[in-house]
């Protein structure tokens, strides 16, 4: 991959040499369990090696920040070495934040803040040409526009949805055909679709998760919503949560974020509410006993998909991935913690090919 060897070179320009960069990329399992890196940096200075596990995202912006922390928490808590996030360029700002969360960062740039052992490296202000953030930008456009999600989304939960046709893998995602001709050849250009025989299967697929949570909220979410309700009396949500599941249920409503976090794992008691469907609205409020406030704990999103559930949920609750995403996307850190709990619980990816 051109950017981890692009990075490489610009920490030893910027280091003026003084720290030698080498790129492994991994043959099998380079950390354990199911998860892979993209590749192994070794960085040699004064003697000593230091090796990282690299993760490389073209992409980090304000909105997926909190995906990326999540991701790299979870790879931390499993990895053999420290995980490292090569961007092709990272702001000021989402420098400073990574710092302050503790993610280990390289990019194209030169920008770089490392740690380990005796070796300590923080480079900033390094800036990237105007050529590169365009290209940049159109790229993420096509791969990742928010009718494309709902598609992946379908993909990730379902891998039957590999041999649909195209109308009904359209009709399913609430997207048009040419989205999902688009999404499918997006798919292939980046290395996550492979045809095995005669069948395609997802490849890579902890690495098309993690973008997917990453542009979730920055393509899609905020395009969903429908409002914001408030209980008045304001009862315990947890308790809201777990009386109206069924009912929510037989409505074509899901619970998401906090509430479901809840129902599926019983350790964070929400502060808020997340109701996904289509349904009216009014009769929603007439269910809560809840009436529209601009500042109400329960906000409502419209659903992007058709039936009962969300592809992968259960009865009233939506899917492990939507869930997961909905709690990252907030940056809170009780549901950050949540977050955890429902990845190691829920979803430990098969790396096999998928299909």
């Amino acid at each position: 991959m051109r950017l981890l060897d692009d990075a490489a070179q610009a920490l030893e320009r910027v280091t003026n040499g003084r720290i030698v960069t080498t790129v492994r990329r991994p043959q099998g399992k380079a950390r354990g369990l199911d998860a892979h890196c993209d590749a192994e940096f070794v960085l040699e200075h004064e003697g000593r090696r230091y090796h990282f596990l690299a993760e490389a995202d073209h992409n980090v912006t304000p909105k997926s920040l909190t995906a990326v922390v999540a991701q790299f928490r979870s790879l931390a808590r499993h990895s053999k070495f420290p995980p490292l996030l090569v961007a092709e360029y990272l702001t000021p700002q989402l420098i400073g934040a990574l710092i302050e969360a503790g993610v280990q960062h390289l990019d194209t740039a030169g920008n770089a803040y490392l740690t380990q052992g005796a070796m300590f490296v923080c480079v900033q202000g390094q800036k990237r040409s105007k050529q590169a953030g365009t290209a940049l930008q159109a790229k993420t456009r096509s791969a990742w526009g928010r009718g494309a999600l709902p598609v992946i989304h379908r993909m990730l939960n379902e891998p039957e949805a590999l041999t649909m046709p195209y109308r009904d893998l359209a009709a399913l995602c609430t997207v048009s055909v040419g989205t999902v001709h688009n999404t499918v050849n997006d798919l292939r250009r980046g290395g996550f679709l492979k045809t095995i025989g005669k069948r395609v299967r997802l490849v890579n697929v902890s690495r098309l998760f993690e973008q997917w949570v990453a542009s979730y909220p920055q393509y899609l979410r905020g395009r969903l919503a429908r409002g914001r309700l408030v209980i008045p009396g304001h009862p315990s949500l947890h308790e809201v949560a777990e009386q109206q599941r069924e009912q929510l249920g037989e409505e074509d409503w899901v619970l998401g974020g906090e509430g479901a976090a809840w129902l599926m794992d019983r350790y964070l008691k929400p502060d808020s509410l997340t109701v996904y469907g289509n349904g009216d609205l009014d009769s929603l409020c007439e269910r809560l006993g809840a009436h529209p406030a601009a500042d109400g704990p329960i906000e409502v999103l419209q659903a992007f998909w058709t039936g009962h559930t969300s592809p992968g949920g259960s009865w009233g609750l939506a899917d492990p991935i939507l869930v997961y995403a909905d709690l990252v996307a907030g940056a809170d850190p009780r549901a950050m913690e949540a977050a955890m709990r429902i990845r190691d619980g829920h979803l430990n990816f098969d790396e096999a090919a998928r299909g």
